[in-house]
C-alpha cells in the first residue's frame, strides 16, 4: 500500500505539471481517494472511447441522411484515435479481455462503415488495400470477402475478384468443410458472367 500511495503521489504531481488536475473541481484532483483504493474522475470528452463512439454515431446519422462524404470524414477521425490493440501493453484478466474484444468489434464495424461510405462514393480502388488486410486478419469472414470481390470487380480487376472467391472457397473447405454461403456463390456467378454486381 505504501508503494501504491507513492505512485499515486507521483501521478498527481505529473497531472499538476501537465495542467490536467486543474480541470476537475474535486479537491484531490483527477485521482480521487476512494476506499479501498483510488479512482480517476474524467469527463466523457476526455476519454478516447467516448469520443470515438460519438464520432461513429454522427457518421451513422450522416450515412442514413445520404451524406457519405461527411460520414467518411467523421469515420476517419474516429479511426484516427486508434493506436493499436486495446490494452496490449498491460496484463489483462477476463473482464478487460471481454472489453478488449468488444472494442475490437466496434473498430471492425467502424471500418465496415468506412468501406460502405467509400462504396457509396464509388471509390472502389481506395477500398481494396484495406479489405485485403481485413480478409487476412479475418479469413472466415465471408462478408469481408464479398466486399473485396465487388471492389475488385468494379475496379476492373475481374480475374483478381474470381481468384479471391476461390481463396475463400478453399479456406472454408479446409477450415470448416463447408461451401461459401449462397449469397457469396451468387456474387461469384455474377462476376463470372460479367453481370451487374450487387453486394450481398
Amino acid at each position: 500500500m505504501t508503494t501504491l500511495a507513492t505512485y499515486i503521489y507521483h501521478a498527481r504531481q505529473m497531472f499538476l505539471r501537465e495542467g490536467i488536475a486543474s480541470r476537475t473541481p474535486h479537491k484531490d484532483g483527477l485521482l480521487i481517494t476512494r476506499s479501498p483504493g483510488y479512482s480517476i474522475q474524467i469527463d466523457d470528452d476526455e476519454a478516447d472511447i467516448y469520443i470515438f463512439e460519438c464520432l461513429v454515431r454522427r457518421a451513422t446519422a450522416s450515412l442514413d441522411a445520404g451524406d457519405p462524404a461527411a460520414a467518411l470524414s467523421e469515420l476517419a477521425q474516429a479511426l484516427g484515435l486508434w493506436r493499436g490493440v486495446a490494452f496490449s501493453n498491460i496484463s489483462t484478466g477476463p473482464v478487460l479481455d471481454a472489453h478488449a474484444t468488444h472494442l475490437a468489434e466496434l473498430r471492425l464495424q467502424t471500418i465496415n462503415m468506412k468501406i460502405e461510405a467509400l462504396r457509396q462514393l464509388g471509390r472502389y480502388q481506395a477500398i481494396v488495400p484495406e479489405l485485403r488486410s481485413l480478409v487476412v486478419a479475418h479469413p472466415l469472414n465471408e462478408f469481408l470477402y464479398c466486399q473485396l470481390i465487388e471492389a475488385l470487380y468494379r475496379s476492373g480487376r475481374r480475374a483478381e475478384a474470381l481468384q479471391t472467391y476461390h481463396q475463400l472457397r478453399t479456406t472454408l473447405d479446409l477450415e470448416l468443410g463447408v461451401e461459401p454461403a449462397p449469397e457469396v456463390q451468387r456474387l461469384h456467378l455474377e462476376v463470372l458472367n460479367c453481370g451487374q454486381v450487387m453486394l450481398v
